[in-house]
């Protein structure tokens, strides 16, 4: 007997568990019945979806749909109203449908731009329009917007959807829409102006003027200092100095020569950069023995100097016989071959 009990009952709670998935699907399709027939139709240029936020720019306010239609008129204007700075607009709503434009049967909205003679000659304005209807009882909105931006200009001034919304599903209070005969349209213009700061990056190849020759003379008398600048010369619109620690720097303190190049940056924007790609060269009597190395860096504020540590050894630069310091001058050669400019 107990396990009898026991059957039916978990017979039961199946079916409890069925039937719910069942009311659960039904509940789905309904909302899919109501939804279908916003997000169908249309232009493929058309997007449709639900937002919180109501309309940033405009919103129009029926106090009585009905007697609005009532009254027989095509079409209701609304007041002027200014986004974009010096532009101002209209809403113009068909409460039957604009049918010129295929919108029978439903409600058309659109956005006209007013008094547009009195813009300068040529004139063109880029939007973003979107259109709204409000979903009172969920607080939330029907977005309906163009997916590209319109260009406005002399000869379209206006722009708006035909078939914004179904006037079946307008009028079905279940969908929200239509709430004791009132409703709300909105509008959000967003008006794209050109841009005003900019920046172009170029590269130079073999920048004029891009080699500077640095005598160091008297260069034991140099030793006493941790650096050694050279005069400032000027590269590809940018003013440029060789740094030397004639006893080394950083991990090449004592035992190799330090060179740097480096880009003043006195007159670089906050967040500038430019990119050197350059040979340094140590000259030898000899040009076959040159030392030569080479970097390709960004420069910037933060990084305004860019060499090696560890250039050559000061061993092999105070031995007279290998030919780098000769007459206790030493000679330093920089070679630009790609500098940027913005």
């Amino acid at each position: 007997m107990r396990m009898m009990l026991l059957e039916e009952d978990e017979k039961k709670k199946k079916k409890n568990k069925y039937t719910a998935t069942l009311l659960l699907c039904l509940l789905s399709c309904l909302v899919l019945v109501e939804v279908m027939p916003l997000l169908n139709g249309g232009s493929n240029s058309i997007s449709r979806g639900f937002r919180d936020a109501p309309p940033s720019t405009y919103a129009l306010n029926l106090g009585s749909y009905s007697k609005l239609v009532s009254t027989g008129t095509e079409t209701y204007e609304s007041d002027v109203f200014q986004s974009g700075g010096c532009y101002n607009w209209t809403l113009t709503l068909y409460p039957s449908g604009n049918t010129r434009d295929n919108g029978a049967d439903h409600i058309s909205l659109y956005l006209r731009l007013d008094k547009p003679s009195s813009l300068p000659q040529g004139w063109e304005v880029h939007t973003k329009i979107s259109f709204f209807v409000q979903i009172k009882p969920r607080n939330k909105y029907l977005v309906v917007e163009e997916r590209e931006v319109q260009r406005l200009d002399a000869a379209k001034t206006e722009w708006g959807i035909g078939k914004l919304m179904q006037l079946s599903t307008l009028l079905n209070e279940k969908n929200g829409y239509l709430v004791g005969d009132k409703c709300q349209f909105g509008a959000e213009v967003i008006v794209l102006k050109p841009y005003h700061n900019s920046e172009r990056l170029s590269f130079l190849d073999k920048p004029e003027n891009g080699n500077f020759t640095w005598k160091m003379l008297h260069f034991s008398r140099l030793e006493e200092y941790k650096f050694v600048y050279s005069d400032e010369f000027a590269v590809a619109g940018s003013n440029w100095k060789v740094r030397v620690a004639p006893r080394g720097d950083g991990d090449g303190w004592r035992n190799y020569l330090s060179i740097y190049l480096e880009l003043s940056t006195q007159s670089l924007r906050v967040n500038e950069k430019v990119y050197a790609k350059a040979s340094i060269r140590v000259l030898n009597t000899n040009p076959s023995n040159n030392i030569q190395r080479q970097l390709g860096k960004w420069y910037s504020r933060e990084v305004p100097s860019l060499g090696f540590q560890r250039f050559m050894s000061l061993v092999d630069l105070h031995d007279h016989s290998r030919g780098y310091l000769v007459g206790d001058r030493i000679t330093i050669q920089i070679h630009f071959h790609l500098v940027s400019t913005t």
